[in-house]
């Protein structure tokens, strides 16, 4: 008949031929768990930064905003370069700051998607280009910019040139 012993009361016979030969002296044994009492906490620590971090990391804000690309600045960059006329070549761009590499390499994008055979790149292409749309003019790529890409005109759509008359 199997006799029913409780863990640690098996724990317990498995240890008694150890303890018998002495291998458990009193510096061996587990001292009992001491809880460590934390007293309240303070206020929290205000970081404070140095004028030349504080510096270099407006510096970094300004220099990504600038890099930023939004669609109200790519629309404020077209209106800019149109000038008042239906349709200008990507050719009579004036490339001369950070923000019109940025517009120019978007417009490059805008030009291919709005070129390709695939509906959804068309798409939203249209929806990037707010009161314009891009034409692919030539096969022959140009980099006279310091950015190669295939030539296209910029024109207003009716939004623009007629107020949606």
């Amino acid at each position: 008949m199997p006799s029913t012993l409780s863990l640690s009361t098996v724990l317990e016979l498995r240890l008694l031929p150890r303890l018998d030969q002495g291998n458990a002296s009193p510096a061996r044994l587990a001292s009992p768990r001491v809880e460590n009492k934390r007293s309240a906490p303070g206020e929290l620590r205000k970081q404070v930064m140095s004028p030349e971090q504080e510096a270099r990391a407006r510096l970094q804000l300004l220099a990504r905003d600038r890099r930023t690309m939004s669609l109200p600045k790519l629309a404020s960059y077209v209106r800019a370069q149109l000038n008042g006329a239906d349709s200008v070549s990507s050719l009579d761009l004036q490339v001369d700051s950070i923000e019109s590499v940025r517009a120019f390499q978007v417009l490059c994008n805008i030009a291919a998607a709005n070129s390709s055979r695939s509906h959804l790149l068309r798409s939203h292409a249209k929806s990037m280009s707010s009161g314009f749309t891009t034409v692919h003019i030539d096969d022959d790529e140009d980099s006279s910019q310091g950015i190669t890409h295939l030539p296209f005109a910029i024109e207003k759509t009716a939004k623009t040139s007629g107020g949606g008359k």
